[in-house]
């Protein structure tokens, strides 16, 4: 081939025309650089074949076998399924089974020997594996392309399956060292121990074995802190320019508001309060980071820094990631700040308060960002849960050429210090770890499959026997099944829910595309 270089468009590979370029395109691949730094997310490894037999004692592996068999069938629903009887060289016997893929049938040609990866599926007394992996075996293993090794799983899309993308960068593996420069001078390689970058690109891609694979991901990961590292010390240098007006605590407001609480706050609270008004007295904006799990107190903190900038003549604005979200904190920062005389307003499509007073609390989604009535004099906004409020709402916030309001962050995400200092290295964290006295134990248990039924009828039972009107939230990981996650989904167990299990019972269906209007009517 050719010599390449990394701006050459994908279009200059083999086999790579306009409309597989088109399919490359939706995951933003255009040239050879962005083919190559298509990192695998995840790897299997199909180095150890397997027998036949194996598959009594495992569930899903890798095995050398011959082909028997093949024959199309025809379902009730007019779809294919095509089987496939193979053999090893024990002569033990496997049926594989391929949906809706019936030109294998005349693919696999009676006496050849494939490579087949694969998970067993029992009904009953038979045996069978679904849409397994295959690749026709070569008579040597180490030649290989897709199977008998470790591989890299891609993020795919329609049309462009991980083996199509490894299919194409295969015919330039042997340029990948040549053509990729490191970045980093000798003397930083040197002292961290780092392989070259050109070495660990084509080892990410067609790896010989897992520690080389594992140090090659250590370099890239290197590289990404060192330029997550470069670009907070940016972010860092801009705020130290910025300015905000300060928010000066008044200490017999702190002391009323606590007095008001029918409970003591931890040490954590108070000490993250503490942390919280220092940074609110300051000519900068505040940005911290308020972590703490599910019931450990982060609203009670956020409510005194909410009540001092009121009290300044200033606004606030508390923003949630959804309008279920958004209600649930309108409600109970109405009740924390009754006493208070504070006009807490929501600002939802299905709803918006009337201002009663130019200094408010407005709790809302990021949406409220771009609202034109926004108040002018807000000076303090706070965030639930970050990771769903993107970098576009942010930029939003920073957009005042004169004073940046004060900005505090919530999530119950729990975050290892040593990434805390990485990925929030210009973010300051305040943690709370210990739980309120009165907060009552959560308890976790895992309920394996074939006791489902059982928990059901459990919760069944608890809601009846409860004398204070208990409820139960179930929560599936999808809206809709998917072909490509085994996953349940809220749609179709719904109504084995409804019919089977709570039948005598009012249960109600919530998801993220039904329209705003239904979800606060449901709730």
């Amino acid at each position: 081939m050719e010599d390449i270089s990394l701006e050459d468009l994908i279009t200059t590979l083999k086999g790579v025309g306009l409309n597989q370029y088109n399919k490359f395109q939706k995951l933003n691949i255009s040239t050879i650089k962005d083919l190559l730094f298509h990192i695998p997310f995840r790897y299997r490894d199909t180095s150890e074949i397997l027998s036949i037999q194996d598959f009594k004692s495992i569930q899903e592996g890798t095995f050398l076998a011959q082909i028997l068999e093949t024959k199309n069938i025809y379902t009730k629903t007019h779809k294919v399924l095509t089987k496939v009887k193979v053999t090893d060289q024990y002569n033990s016997l496997l049926e594989l089974s391929y949906f809706n893929q019936s030109y294998l049938a005349k693919a696999f040609n009676k006496g050849e020997w494939y490579i087949f990866d694969g998970k067993i599926t029992e009904k009953g007394k038979t045996k069978s594996i679904y849409n397994p992996k295959y690749e026709k075996y070569t008579g040597d293993i180490s030649s290989q392309k897709h199977l008998g090794k470790i591989i890299g799983i891609y993020h795919e899309t329609e049309g462009l399956s991980s083996r199509t993308i490894r299919n194409t960068i295969i015919p330039i593996e042997k340029q990948i060292k040549k053509i990729i420069k490191d970045p980093l001078p000798n003397s930083i390689l040197t002292s961290q121990s780092l392989p070259l970058l050109g070495e660990c690109i084509e080892q990410i891609h067609f790896p010989k074995d897992k520690d080389i694979l594992i140090k090659a991901r250590e370099r890239l990961a290197f590289d990404e802190m060192l330029r997550i590292g470069i670009l907070i010390e940016k972010e860092r240098e801009v705020r130290s320019k910025l300015k905000s007006l300060p928010i000066k605590e008044d200490k017999d407001l702190t002391k009323s508001f606590l007095k008001s609480l029918p409970y003591e706050l931890t040490n954590d609270q108070k000490n993250s309060i503490k942390e919280i008004l220092i940074d609110l007295d300051a000519n900068n904006p505040m940005n911290r980071l308020l972590n703490g799990d599910v019931g450990s107190g982060k609203t009670v903190v956020s409510a005194i820094a909410i009540l001092q900038c009121i009290r300044n003549g200033f606004s606030a604005v508390i923003l949630a990631p959804t309008t279920v979200l958004a209600q649930q904190h309108f409600e109970t920062f109405q009740k924390l700040l009754k006493s208070f005389d504070i006009d807490v307003q929501i600002w939802i499509s299905s709803q918006k308060s009337k201002s009663k007073s130019p200094n408010s609390l407005i709790v809302g989604t990021h949406a409220v960002l771009y609202k034109a009535d926004i108040p002018e004099n807000l000076n303090l906004v706070i965030v639930d849960e970050q990771h769903r409020f993107g970098v576009e709402q942010r930029e939003q916030l920073l957009k005042s050429e004169t004073n940046i309001p004060h900005y505090l962050t919530m999530t119950a995400t729990p975050i290892p210090r040593s990434l805390t200092e990485i990925v929030f290295g210009n973010v300051e964290v305040s943690t709370i770890k210990e739980k309120p006295k009165m907060q009552k134990e959560i308890i976790t248990k895992y309920v394996p499959y074939n006791k489902r039924d059982d928990c059901f009828e459990w919760v069944n039972k608890k809601i009846k026997e409860s004398k204070f009107k208990e409820q139960a939230f179930i929560v599936y990981p999808l809206i809709e099944e998917s072909a490509v996650l085994d996953a349940k989904a809220v749609l179709t167990e719904f109504e084995n829910l409804k019919k089977i299990h709570f039948k005598d019972m009012s249960i109600e269906l919530m998801h993220g595309k039904l329209k705003e209007k239904e979800k606060t009517e449901i709730l």
